[in-house]
């Protein structure tokens, strides 16, 4: 199936650009986006998932298996969700129990954890508060619960990017020859089920760069 069908078999959008660039697509398409006045990340579900972790830190310690708090803060959200699965109510329902301040405060020593500040360089707590203050708790909620469910599943297959101006939250996957791949189409629709955000597809066309000899 080609992308324009997948595409419009899960109802989203496709956006074809071009673009002058060099090296990877993705931060390519970050950057479009930030001339646009957005804030993102180019890293897939790390930045939604630690959030995730950020707002449930408190309680993911206390039940650490190694009663460990930086163990907590390391390990794969997944991980932790398939270890204490008979306490993901309790983690999931005290997401709403965080202030912003803790959150903040977790997120920081999340990503200045010397595993995650290696794995996930671009982890940014300005995107992370930004998207504090524009995704209500809900949402958070509905999207852990999910998780839960088969968290080595729904690890996988998260768009490239996440963007957020102001209320407007966007999950963008960046696509040049492929096509969706399996956890994306499994992915995709099932979290943008839960949410009033939107889930896209940007197609980049890389632009040709006019040399001397072009002209």
């Amino acid at each position: 199936m080609k992308l324009e069908m997948q595409c419009e078999e899960l109802s989203i959008e496709l956006k074809d650009i071009s673009l002058n660039y060099s090296g990877k697509p993705e931060p390519a398409v970050l950057k479009y986006f930030e001339d646009q006045g957005y804030i993102g990340t180019c890293i897939e579900g790390a930045m939604i998932l630690n959030v995730l972790k950020a707002l449930m830190l408190t309680k993911l310690t206390q039940y650490n298996t190694f009663n460990d708090r930086s163990d907590a803060c390391a390990r794969y959200l997944e991980a932790q969700f398939t270890i204490l699965e008979d306490k993901k109510c309790e983690l999931i329902a005290s997401i709403r129990k965080t202030s912003k301040k803790d959150f903040l405060n977790n997120f920081r020593e999340i990503s200045a954890h010397p595993f995650i500040k290696s794995e996930y360089p671009t982890l940014s707590i300005n995107v992370a508060e930004a998207l504090y203050d524009a995704i209500h708790m809900d949402f958070f909620v509905k999207i852990a619960e999910k998780f839960s469910e088969e968290p080595y599943s729904y690890r996988n297959g998260w768009p490239d990017l996440t963007i957020v101006k102001g209320t407007d939250v966007q999950f963008v996957e960046v696509k040049t020859k492929d096509k969706l791949h399996e956890s994306q189409l499994n992915t995709i629709p099932t979290m943008s089920a839960l949410v009033p955000f939107p889930f896209s597809v940007v197609r980049v066309v890389k632009e040709k760069r006019i040399t001397n000899k072009d002209k």
